[in-house]
């Protein structure tokens, strides 16, 4: 759905945003928004101690044609020294935002070069290898906090409401499910 290049999934945590364009968060150039959403990303990570370092440049020719969401730095995108620890892609509506991504905690390089079929993987990096003690909840306290600061909104944890399930279900069953959904499009 965003266009995103392929991502092995397994030491990472996931993130998924949705939101509306309403000009005060989120706008309608998907740049400024990789920035705004990177700059949250940049305060947590900093405020726990990591070097992080962004990205200027778009990606171009051979770069485009890699396989690997980690195989290549684009715009906006975050690296501790020079490698890349956060992977996302973008899809954008014209009354909506969506951008998806990996945080990569730690990484099993062999697996990457066997799935990707190259032979080194070099450019990835696990924030366990910057920081050994990193814990998962940790991560998550410093990403909520630099949301909070960079947006100034209060996240708060919260449940599915019974509407939110039950359209849950319904899209699994009337849709997700389905073959002409998952291998027909």
């Amino acid at each position: 759905m965003t266009g995103g290049r392929a991502v092995v999934h397994g030491g990472d945590l996931t993130y998924s945003i949705s939101a509306p364009i309403d000009k005060r968060l989120f706008s309608g150039s998907i740049y400024r928004n990789y920035e705004n959403i990177s700059r949250a990303f940049i305060i947590g990570l900093r405020s726990i101690g990591l070097p992080i370092e962004v990205q200027r440049k778009t990606l171009s020719g051979r770069e485009l044609k890699k396989p690997s969401c980690f195989g290549a730095v684009s715009f906006s995108e975050i690296t501790v020294h020079g490698k890349k620890v956060i992977g996302s892609a973008q899809k954008k509506w014209h009354d909506a935002i969506m951008q998806q991504g990996s945080i990569m905690m730690d990484i099993n390089r062999q697996e990457l070069c066997e799935i990707f079929n190259i032979e080194k993987h070099s450019g990835i990096g696990g924030l366990r290898e910057f920081m050994p003690s990193l814990s998962i909840e940790a991560l998550k306290r410093a990403i909520i906090d630099g949301f909070n600061e960079a947006f100034g909104v209060e996240m708060v944890r919260g449940e599915p409401t019974e509407d939110e399930l039950n359209m849950a279900v319904e899209l699994r069953d009337k849709k997700y499910s389905l073959h002409t959904w998952n291998y027909r499009r």
